[in-house]
């Protein structure tokens, strides 16, 4: 430990090494934030990776497997609307 300490003490005192390792720092923070803020916005918006097609598929696979009986994937079916409602479809169209 003492050498990584002479190390890091010896390479700070290079200018050029100060500003590349302050810049790596703000990017690594920027791109951090980035995460955390389209994180909570898009859990805010309700928006998710997921489609109801998907889920539909997984939902298809747990009663093929029997985890999952007729009854059960009968209500999750009438549940999950087999469509996206309109306001989604029109973002996604937007993005495309």
């Amino acid at each position: 430990m003492e050498k990584f300490k002479q190390f890091w003490a010896e390479t700070m005192e290079i200018p050029e090494a100060r500003w590349i390792v302050a810049i790596a720092g703000l990017v690594t923070c920027v791109c951090v934030a980035y995460y955390f803020v389209k994180f909570f916005r898009d859990m805010a918006l309700g928006e998710s990776s997921s489609e109801p097609i998907s889920i539909m598929t997984e939902f298809q696979k747990l009663r093929d497997e029997g985890k999952l009986d007729e009854e059960e994937y009968s209500k999750v079916k009438q549940t999950i609307p087999k469509q996206l409602p309109d306001e989604l479809k029109d973002k996604k169209s937007d993005t495309n």
